[in-house]
């Protein structure tokens, strides 16, 4: 169930989010100008964009090459082509409940007047899951052996979705974007095998057990349990051009990685912030919602209804199980932009690297006078 709160002020709004119980967890936040749009990043919005993500991503770095003079890794790239309005497959979040408020309400940052027309939302979202949420998402998107794994995989009563920028799972899933569609399915297809024979253990060790004991003790590349060991070759590169075009592309960034990978870790979606690289991220506090890869031939719309129903997952929840959103009507945005640009939130403030928004405000002031 969703629970649906109605904001008319800034200050209504900051109690609203003080009476959140955050407890060990941190939470983020998104703006949308329309009440109705889903929580699908960029990349997922057209069926072109989710085929051709290699190819979005080379030709944004080969046209516009000095954007990313100070970018170390793939994530790095993405997260300047996310800034940008490029689509990619992070949805952009923020650690400031203000900022996306300031998204909620305004319409002109893409053009767009018929959004100002419509009520805006804030989303809320969590780094921190209860495991029955998990386990109940996995079951429902026809993954059950995968919900087992995670939910096995920490000790405590919660999942921890996030994730330092420089993980080994961000490096990995922001280099499969580099990939061309044909060989992402290459390696799905490979992992979702796996998924299916983790499950028959004769022992009913879990395969996150199996591996954390590996990673912990292991001297050689392999040397794992041996029900697993072959299985899992083939995910190292061993006889598989797909995963070895994988770790080539990572070993482009990270001369010395490691070649070692969790499939478990590609599944879920991951609460990251980027390396504060431009002052736009910073002024935004801005953080992203990793959305994963579901690649196979079940086809573009079921790949959609599950990538939404993972991203739900970690959506923030009251004490009563409803997740929490918060409305905001049309009639009510400008007078909540006049509060936010008071306390120093504005567009020049949102965009400090776009002087035309600075134009823009300057323009704005004799207009109303």
């Amino acid at each position: 169930m969703e629970e649906i709160k109605k904001i008319t002020s800034v200050e209504q709004f900051i109690k609203e989010i003080q009476s959140l119980n955050k407890e060990d967890s941190h939470l983020y936040y998104r703006g949308q100008n329309h009440f109705d749009y889903n929580l699908l990043p960029g990349i997922l919005r057209n069926k072109s964009f989710y085929e051709d993500e290699d190819q979005l991503f080379t030709d944004f770095l080969t046209e516009c090459p000095d954007l990313f003079k100070n970018c170390e890794n793939n994530y790095d790239r993405l997260a300047i082509m996310q800034h940008h309005q490029l689509p990619t497959r992070l949805l952009d979040i923020t650690a400031n409940p203000l900022i996306a408020l300031f998204f909620a309400c305004d319409g002109k940052e893409k053009d767009d007047e018929e959004d100002e027309k419509k009520d805006g939302s804030v989303f809320v979202f969590t780094d921190k899951v209860e495991k029955e949420i998990v386990e109940k998402v996995f079951n429902s998107i026809k993954m059950p052996n995968a919900g087992k794994e995670i939910i096995a995989k920490q000790g405590r009563n919660y999942i921890d979705f996030y994730k330092n920028p420089y993980s080994d799972e961000i490096e990995l899933e922001s280099s499969l974007v580099r990939l061309d569609f044909e060989v992402k399915k290459q390696i799905f297809d490979q992992i979702y095998k796996f998924l299916k024979f983790i499950s028959t253990h004769p022992n009913n060790k879990t395969w996150n057990e199996v591996y954390n004991n590996w990673v912990k003790n292991n001297k050689r590349r392999y040397g794992m349990d041996k029900y697993f060991e072959d299985k899992y070759k083939v995910l190292a590169g061993d006889g598989s051009i797909a995963f070895q075009s994988l770790f080539h592309e990572i070993k482009k960034d990270v001369f010395n990685y490691r070649v070692m990978l969790n499939p478990i870790d590609l599944l879920t979606p991951k609460l990251v912030k980027p390396r504060t690289i431009d002052s736009r991220i910073k002024n935004q506090k801005g953080a992203f919602i990793f959305v994963p890869f579901i690649v196979s031939e079940i086809g573009y719309d079921e790949v959609v209804n599950k990538d939404l129903e993972l991203v739900d997952m970690i959506r923030y929840c009251s004490d009563s199980g409803d997740t929490i959103k918060f409305r905001i009507p049309q009639k009510q945005k400008k007078s909540i932009l006049e509060e936010l640009a008071t306390l120093g939130i504005n567009r020049s403030f949102i965009y400090p690297d776009d002087y035309s928004m600075v134009a823009g405000e300057i323009k704005d002031k004799f207009l109303k006078s």
